[in-house]
């Protein structure tokens, strides 16, 4: 389970080689490897959140696919995670219209959606 350690290093150096002004921060690292391992192993993590939601007895709605990427302000989340991590097709959201636009030249198909809109998919009318 998991990404292994020697593909995250070859597919993050190709990331980062063209870029000198990327540093490759401890948090970005562990945040790729978290989207990575997510991927790799999709059916194994959906697996496991229905059966916490069954073992909790939790009303909230589950969040399949859902990678939430945290930081401070200038932490390389745009600029270095969100890149690593997106595929085309994604959704992606932020606190302000300024950080979806910004999410939005990512490019790759991505869906821009307000936190207004994502809320109201998550939890329905």
């Amino acid at each position: 389970m998991g990404y292994n350690p020697d593909n995250f290093y070859t597919d993050y150096k190709e990331f980062i080689k063209n870029n000198e002004k990327i540093a490759p921060l401890s948090m970005q690292k562990h945040a790729i490897r978290i989207k990575k391992a997510q991927e790799n192993n999709m059916d194994f993590i959906n697996n496991m959140l229905d059966l916490f939601k069954e073992w909790t007895g939790s009303k909230s709605p589950v969040l399949y696919n859902t990678t939430i990427i945290t930081g401070i302000g200038g932490s390389g989340k745009t600029s270095v995670v969100a890149k690593a991590v997106m595929t085309e097709g994604a959704w992606i959201s932020g606190p302000t219209n300024e950080q979806i636009k910004s999410l939005s030249k990512l490019g790759k198909d991505l869906v821009p959606k307000s936190k207004e809109e994502l809320m109201k998919f998550i939890l329905g009318d």
